[in-house]
């Protein structure tokens, strides 16, 4: 189970990260404001996994 969460991240921060360079590229304001609300909302999304596993 672990080992298949850590998986599912890794790929889902893999593809956030591509996103992230793809929209610094475009130096867009709204692509930057994009980009943080993304990696805020990835943040919120780790740490719920990681309570709700250790909660286990």
């Amino acid at each position: 189970m672990i080992a298949w969460v850590t998986g599912f991240f890794s790929r889902l921060a893999a593809d956030l990260w591509s996103r992230l360079l793809d929209l610094i590229d475009g130096l867009s304001a709204s692509g930057i404001l994009a980009s943080v609300g993304v990696g805020t909302a990835m943040l919120v999304i780790v740490l719920i996994a990681v309570m709700a596993i250790t909660d286990h």
